[in-house]
């Protein structure tokens, strides 16, 4: 596992415990039919293949980043795939890196909670906690929020 992974794991933790979760920031409605998180189908709404498509922070105006292509994966069975593009040293070859683990999803908050069990085949195992709050879903678009720092948002589109 990359020491960045542990680190991150480490202070996540950490920063939960002292300081507790951010309160959820209210994202612009959409012209999309939103199902809020309480609905019993929005487990079955995120079991599929999402293709991020922008990436925004809280407090700007200007349209949002688009970032490099990660694939998150929500599968009927609680086990999820996260594959994020990474850079060698050199910057000319890409890696994929590639996150494996459990989720849950906590109906009555929103919440998407994650244990990742593997990161690139070798095996790893985080304890379970809130990674993203869900601010809108439907069959064709996903939007989170950050659950740790609640600033960065990130829209998904369902994968074709």
């Amino acid at each position: 596992m990359p020491k960045y992974m542990l680190l991150l794991t480490i202070l996540s933790t950490l920063a939960l415990t002292f300081h507790g979760p951010t309160a959820p920031v209210p994202f612009p409605a959409s012209a999309h039919k939103i199902l809020l998180p309480q609905q019993p189908d929005t487990a079955q709404l995120l079991a599929q293949t999402w293709v991020l498509r922008e990436q925004q922070r809280l407090g700007e105006s200007a349209p949002g980043i688009t970032p490099d292509k990660m694939q998150l994966t929500f599968r009927p069975d609680s086990t999820y795939r996260l594959i994020k593009p990474g850079r060698t040293n050199n910057g000319l070859s890409e890696l994929q890196v590639v996150e494996e683990g459990r989720w849950t999803l906590d109906t009555a908050r929103g919440l998407i909670s994650m244990q990742t069990t593997s990161v690139d085949g070798r095996a790893m195992l985080s304890t379970m906690m809130p990674r993203w709050q869900i601010e809108e879903v439907s069959a064709m678009q996903l939007v989170l929020q950050q659950f740790i720092s609640g600033k960065v948002f990130l829209l998904f589109e369902a994968q074709k």
